[in-house]
């Protein structure tokens, strides 16, 4: 399954078109399928987007668009050069959809059922 299907062209169009900055910022950021078990949705090292290909397989429109918009705000941000030697089970997810929703993402996560997944 690649990530260019339809459903997920569309996601990233949407957000390309509704966030043009988070969308330019994607574009600049290659989407590579993760190895199997290594990702269970999507995730990021500031230079591709890996995804698993599972997860994209089944995900809505709104719930990928949101995670593309995590993503990439990982990498704007710079949390991936701030984290020094942490451990990543001991840092918290600064990018939670109620932060998101703050920064008027509403729009993107019309559907809650993905929320989990921060």
């Amino acid at each position: 399954v690649a990530l260019l299907g339809s459903v997920q062209d569309h996601a990233r169009m949407r957000l390309l078109l509704e966030r043009p900055f988070l969308g330019t910022l994607l574009l600049h950021l290659p989407l590579v399928a993760a190895r199997p078990g290594s990702c269970r949705t999507l995730a990021t090292d500031a230079r591709n987007i890996y995804y698993s290909e599972t997860y994209v397989a089944n995900a809505a429109t709104t719930e990928l668009q949101f995670m593309l918009a995590h993503e990439v705000l990982h990498c704007a941000l710079l949390h991936l050069f701030r984290r020094r030697q942490r451990v990543r089970a001991a840092v918290p997810d600064c990018l939670t959809p109620a932060s998101l929703r703050w920064a008027s993402f509403i729009s993107v996560m019309r559907d809650n059922s993905f929320w989990r997944l921060s």
